[in-house]
C-alpha cells in the first residue's frame, strides 16, 4: 500500500485511503506492506522512523506491519543533500535500520540495483539492536528477536548449558532474550552420536526456544505466514501442538524441507524410528569393523614387510661378515 497518511496529494491523485485499509486489518489477518511515495525518496532516511511511529498507533499487531524500500537509480536528487541518485551506503543502511523498527521485517525492491556491499551488510544492520559480549570462554547474547550469531564452524556449542541443534556451519540460531553460548566439551565416543543428531539449519519464523530429544528435536516458533524449516535428515514424524501433522517433506541437495503452519506453535520433529536407529548403528558398526579389519590387515602387512627387510638386512650383514672372516683366514695362512 502506498502511504497516504503522510502524503498530502496521494489520496487526491489515486483515490487510495490508507485509513480505510488499516481498518480492514481488524477484520482480516493480512500483513500490511507500506511503501512511501516517490515524493519522499530524497528526504532523510530517518523518515521511516516517523512512519513507523504513525502506523504503530493504528495497526492491531506490529508483527503484521512492514515497510517497502525502493532501490532505484533514477530518482531526482537535484537541489537535495542526497549525494547519489541511487540509495546506497549509509543512506541505505539507515533506511533499513529505521524501517525495521516496525517488526524486524523489511521488503526491498530492486532491479539488479542493490549494491553488493549493501547486500552483504544487510543482516548486520537488521541485527543492530542485538548486543553480544565476548568473555573468555563464552558469548553473552541479548536480542529482541531471533538472530544468527557467527561462531567457529569447526567447533560444537551449547546454549545456556544445553545441547543446541539449531545451527548451520558457523551460525547459531539464537531466540529472543538473554542467552549464553559456550563451547561444548566433547569427549571421545566410539559411536559418534552426532552422526544421528537432527539439526535445524534454518527457519522462516521467530524461533522462541527449543531442545534436543532422544529421537530429534522440539521447538517453539511464531510465524505470520507459512513457516519453512530446513533440516539435515529425513523426518520420520512431525508432531504439532501434540497432534501428528500430515506433511510431505521435500528433499533438496542433501537436506529436507518441512512446511509448518503460521501462528505460534510447538513442533516436535522425529528423525529416528527404532528400526532406522538400529539400522544406522549397525551400518556404523560395520563401517568401523571394515576400517578396523583394514587397518589390522594393513598393519600386519607392514609388520611382515618390516620383518622381511630386517631379516634380509641381517642376512647380508652375516654373509659379509663371513666373507671377511674367510679372507682373514686365507691371508693368515699365506703369511704362515
Amino acid at each position: 500500500m502506498l502511504d497516504s497518511l503522510h502524503s498530502p496529494t496521494l489520496q487526491r491523485d489515486t483515490g487510495l485511503n490508507s485509513n480505510q485499509i488499516l481498518e480492514l486489518m481488524k477484520s482480516y489477518p493480512f500483513t500490511l506492506q507500506v511503501e512511501d511515495p516517490a515524493e519522499f525518496w530524497t528526504q532523510s532516511p530517518d523518515r521511516y522512523g516517523a512512519f513507523v511511529e504513525t502506523y504503530l498507533k493504528r495497526v492491531p499487531d506490529r508483527k503484521r506491519l512492514m515497510f517497502d524500500l525502493n532501490i532505484i537509480p533514477n530518482r531526482m536528487v537535484e537541489g537535495s543533500p542526497i549525494p547519489t541518485s541511487i540509495q546506497t551506503g549509509m543512506e541505505f543502511d539507515q533506511m533499513l535500520y529505521h524501517a525495521a523498527k516496525a517488526s524486524g521485517r523489511v521488503a526491498v525492491y530492486a532491479e539488479s540495483t542493490l549494491a553488493v556491499q549493501d547486500l552483504e551488510i544487510m543482516d548486520a544492520v537488521l541485527a543492530a539492536n542485538t548486543e553480544v559480549v565476548q568473555q573468555s570462554d563464552s558469548l553473552l547474547v541479548s536480542a529482541p528477536y531471533t538472530v544468527l550469531v557467527r561462531v567457529d564452524p569447526q567447533k560444537s556449542y551449547q546454549l545456556d548449558g544445553q545441547d543446541w541443534p539449531f545451527r548451520e556451519g558457523g551460525q547459531i540460531i539464537v531466540p529472543p532474550g538473554k542467552h549464553k553460548i559456550t563451547q561444548e566439551k566433547r569427549e571421545w565416543n566410539f559411536l559418534e552420536w552426532t552422526r544421528f543428531k537432527l539439526t535445524l539449519k534454518s527457519i522462516q519464523a521467530e524461533l522462541l526456544g527449543g531442545e534436543s530429544t532422544k529421537r530429534g528435536m522440539r521447538f517453539r516458533y511464531v510465524g505470520m505466514t507459512r513457516t519453512i524449516a530446513r533440516i539435515n535428515r529425513e523426518p520420520y514424524q512431525i508432531i504439532l501442538d501434540g497432534q501428528k501433522l500430515a506433511s510431505n517433506p521435500i528433499y533438496f541437495q542433501g537436506q529436507w524441507i518441512v512446511a509448518l503452519p503460521p501462528g505460534e506453535h510447538e513442533a516436535e520433529i522425529q528423525a529416528n524410528s527404532a528400526a532406522s536407529l538400529i539400522l544406522h548403528i549397525a551400518s556404523l558398526l560395520s563401517s568401523y569393523s571394515i576400517v578396523i579389519v583394514g587397518l589390522g590387515s594393513g598393519g600386519a602387512l607392514i609388520l611382515l614387510y618390516g620383518v622381511i627387510l630386517i631379516r634380509r638386512f641381517l642376512q647380508r650383514r652375516l654373509r659379509r661378515a663371513m666373507q671377511l672372516h674367510n679372507i682373514t683366514v686365507k691371508n693368515t695362512q699365506q703369511i704362515k
